[in-house]
């Protein structure tokens, strides 16, 4: 009979989730770098406590590698073409042209080095505490009443709704759109996660493909602007065509290893 305990845990590190999120500020890239560490912290923690092997190095088999480079490639390539439209917008918003864009304010190059430091901080430990909790002790947790199917889509979907937010209604029907965009692109996001997890049973390689994807597709706020976006649901023409680019190349992703996940 399989164990209980990555239910009790899960229970309890999503109540302890939302207790640090609420008494710790994330309105700075310092701030932010804090919280999630010790959000990582206590998510490695309950891992270890009810799925230890989810810690080892992942196993080498063939099988594993492939699928391992395959969502690695495919999910840095989305994230890269996410930071990529950011960009994009950035120079449309400035009058559409080279010069418009060179002359907003940039950071110094030492702002620029400690953005990128907090960057790269605050997306391996995202990685960690997301994937150690959504994946690893979600899908386990659910697996005790669901098969593995239907574990992943329902981590999957917790993951979506943890990351929408409350959208302000009273702004308009783009806002609402972007919303549901950003749900589906979150939903197919932990699909593609939750079936390399199950496929590898491991922490490690889920952890680093977020991180990395993370990194390319937040990228431009984070380094130009030094901030973190609180919301893709803000209206802007921009983030609507990042979230319906990213939600439709992940779309394929999905379709390209359906296999694995039924």
């Amino acid at each position: 009979m399989r164990s209980g305990k990555p239910v009790a845990v899960f229970a309890v590190l999503l109540v302890v989730s939302f207790a640090t999120m609420n008494a710790m500020s994330a309105d700075t890239l310092p701030a932010a770098l804090l919280q999630e560490a010790v959000l990582a912290l206590v998510a490695l923690v309950a891992v270890g406590l009810a799925v230890p092997d989810a810690l080892k190095r992942c196993t080498q088999t063939v099988q594993q590698r492939s699928i391992v480079r395959f969502t690695a490639i495919t999910l840095l390539l989305v994230g890269l073409v996410g930071g990529a439209i950011t960009l994009l917008a950035w120079l449309f918003a400035g009058g559409g042209t080279m010069a418009c864009f060179a002359s907003t304010a940039l950071p110094s190059t030492a702002d620029l080095m400690e953005n990128l430091l907090l960057l790269l901080g605050i997306c391996l430990l995202t990685g960690l505490y997301e994937e150690s909790f959504m994946r690893v002790l979600g899908i386990e947790a659910f697996e005790r009443a669901l098969d593995t199917k239907r574990a992943i889509l329902a981590s999957a979907a917790l993951f979506a709704l943890l990351h929408v937010g409350a959208p302000d209604v009273s702004v308009g029907q783009l806002v609402l759109l972007q919303a549901a965009l950003k749900f589906g692109q979150a939903l197919l996001f932990g699909v593609i996660l939750g079936a390399l997890y199950v496929r590898t049973r491991r922490l490690w390689p889920c952890a680093l493909i977020h991180a990395g994807f993370d990194v390319l597709y937040l990228a431009p706020n984070v380094l130009l602007a030094g901030t973190m976006p609180e919301t893709y649901a803000s209206g802007a023409v921009g983030d609507t065509v990042l979230l319906a680019v990213s939600a439709l190349m992940l779309s394929g992703i999905v379709l390209k290893i359906r296999k694995e996940i039924a």
